[in-house]
């Protein structure tokens, strides 16, 4: 009603410039929210098509834990902390029921996990451009940024005074949070590493590891061959140009690169906990 939306409105901190753009903005994110559970919905409609004719046709009325997120994110900032608050609560109850740790992208407004896809046959779509969808099969998908995306709203949680509940030691089980899925998780994030840093990477998540034995003679550098793979007695100028650019690369990397140790206390703070929520594999279908 308009008494509703003007009350909600009124506790929004929002500065004169664009007031009416922010509040219109606002609350197009709010009424993404159900009511009752949390939830908030990428979209409160389906089979929109990305494309004309692209049957690219998706059901979004469903709370994909990432898209949620920005959406608390944004609302946040202007001070709405109700719809902070009911989400929250939305987040326990999918962590409560999520089987072995595992968390889906997606899920109904109602916490449903299975959300199967079928499509409406009788109806002929936007614009006659079908299929109308109902479900969405991506919520077989592990997309591992949904777990640092329950993390980042919940951090608030144990800080912000003016929540009604603050999160506990109660919030974390290690029946749910399996080690496994922690570390599968890890070893996910090593392999999409920035080849220069990965070996800095490797370290911080696994400080204690002892260090690598001297390889010796058997790995030891081909005769009459220089660590950068020229002849002893090659001039820079003989090489081919690609060649020059690969040894300018590399000494750059290592005068440039200060080797990083973090420190014993630091370094503890990186180290997988006894137990976590992660892993799995990406399936075929296109990550949305």
């Amino acid at each position: 009603t308009d008494h509703y939306w003007r009350h909600w409105v009124r506790g929004l901190a929002t500065v004169m410039e664009w007031q009416d753009a922010v509040i219109r903005a606002a609350i197009t994110l709010k009424i993404c929210q159900h009511e009752e559970t949390g939830a908030i919905v990428a979209a409160l409609t389906t089979s929109i098509p990305e494309a004309p004719g692209s049957e690219r046709n998706w059901d979004y009325r469903y709370c994909w834990i990432r898209d949620a997120y920005y959406t608390v994110q944004a609302l946040n900032r202007l001070g709405a902390l109700d719809v902070l608050e009911k989400y929250l609560a939305y987040l326990r109850n999918i962590v409560d029921n999520a089987k072995g740790g595992a968390v889906q992208p997606l899920y109904s407004v109602m916490g449903e996990a299975q959300l199967d896809e079928s499509f409406a046959e009788n109806l002929a779509g936007y614009r006659g451009m079908g299929p109308v969808r109902k479900g969405n099969a991506a919520y077989h998908q592990v997309q591992h940024d949904a777990y640092g995306q329950i993390v980042l709203p919940t951090v608030q949680a144990f800080f912000d005074q003016r929540l009604y509940r603050l999160a506990g030691e109660s919030d974390f089980d290690c029946h749910v949070w399996p080690r496994r899925r922690w570390i599968r998780h890890l070893e996910s994030a090593q392999k999409v590493a920035d080849p220069l840093f990965r070996g800095q990477h490797r370290r911080i998540l696994a400080p204690t590891q002892p260090a690598a034995r001297d390889p010796g003679p058997a790995t030891a550098q081909p005769p009459g061959r220089g660590p950068c793979g020229a002849q002893d007695d090659e001039k820079p100028h003989q090489r081919s140009p690609p060649e020059r650019e690969a040894t300018r690369l590399r000494s750059r990397r290592s005068s440039d690169t200060p080797h990083v140790r973090p420190p014993p206390d630091t370094a503890s703070l990186f180290a997988p906990p006894p137990c976590g929520r992660f892993g799995g594999t990406d399936p075929d279908r296109p990550v949305r």
